[in-house]
């Protein structure tokens, strides 16, 4: 491969870059965004791709990689434990001092199923009655709700009260 070009060969390889990101995202934006930002990278680290080296192997690399830092660690929350003895409720997690508005500010950024399950918690609803509520096992409410206090308390943290 004397006449190798990078450029044109990663022109080459967008059909089937699309394809790999859309294996891992399986969603077609995200996956856009994905393989966007795998050219991007391919092209400011042009000169770590060893030469006579399979180029299409190292850009699924570079993607794969890219995918693990970019969409990985935003599914995860940090987890700093929560008071042991602090009451589960919504008012032991959020306290008293908070306003109103910072509340709906808060509540507003969490997602449907989030804010239905801060419904029942705040309701004071049984895990086993919204695990039959919802038609799933009670372990995935107490995980669900478990994130939910989680999430708020990190909110809270963000809004600076």
């Amino acid at each position: 491969m004397e006449n190798f070009n990078l450029r044109d060969e990663l022109v080459k390889l967008q059909a089937r870059l699309l394809a790999y990101a859309l294996f891992l995202t399986h969603n077609l934006e995200k996956a856009k965004e994905l393989r966007q930002e795998t050219n991007l990278k391919i092209l400011m680290k042009e000169d770590c791709y060893i030469r006579n080296e399979n180029f299409s192997g190292w850009c699924c690399t570079v993607m794969f990689n890219l995918h693990n830092d970019l969409y990985e660690k935003e599914k995860r929350l940090p987890t700093e434990p929560l008071d042991k003895t602090a009451d589960i409720s919504f008012d032991a997690h959020i306290g008293h001092e908070v306003d109103m508005e910072t509340i709906r500010k808060a509540i507003g950024m969490l997602s449907e199923s989030d804010r239905e399950m801060l419904g029942f918690m705040m309701m004071k609803v049984k895990h086993k009655e919204v695990a039959q509520l919802m038609s799933i096992p009670v372990g995935t409410v107490k995980s669900r709700s478990f994130y939910v206090r989680t999430k708020l308390y990190y909110l809270r943290k963000w809004f600076g009260k």
